[in-house]
């Protein structure tokens, strides 16, 4: 019986991370403030269906004389952001499969935050070997 230690690594991963900011703009021609969420304001030439309800001389008693104007929209913004994360599940997982798989007399002989250690039979220790190998785990034989 051997005993086997996989180590624990780390692996950097990308995130995207959507940035969400608390937005206000006031409308001059509605007389209120408007609130958004987004990263910035954005702003469209485009119909105002506000505008568009309102009559004509309404409109040219206010001064204004097209439906058509300047309306903010709020933009989305995402920020890429590095992730260190553990292989720990990852090995567990693959550690269950195994066992499921091969019907193994391997067991777990410890367990703590930085690696694992497995007591190995002897006559398993080649097919465990060539898997961590092969899923390019670190680990070292100990006698």
């Amino acid at each position: 019986m051997k005993n086997i230690v996989v180590n624990y690594s780390e692996t950097k991963i990308n995130v995207g991370k959507k940035i969400e900011n608390d937005l206000q703009w006031y409308d001059a021609v509605r007389q209120e403030m408007l609130y958004f969420k987004g990263a910035s304001l954005a702003f469209e030439y485009k119909e105002d269906p506000y505008l568009v309800s309102l009559k004509k001389e309404e409109r040219i008693k206010r001064g204004i004389m097209s439906t058509w104007r300047m309306l903010p929209r709020a933009t989305t913004l995402m920020v890429k952001d590095i992730k260190n994360i553990s292989n720990e599940k990852i090995v567990k997982k693959w550690f269950n499969s195994y066992l499921n798989y091969n019907n193994s007399d391997i067991s777990i002989d410890e367990l703590n935050k930085n690696n694992i250690s497995f007591n190995v039979p002897d006559k398993e220790i080649d097919d465990f070997t060539f898997e961590l190998d092969r899923k390019k785990f670190d680990y070292t034989i100990n006698d």
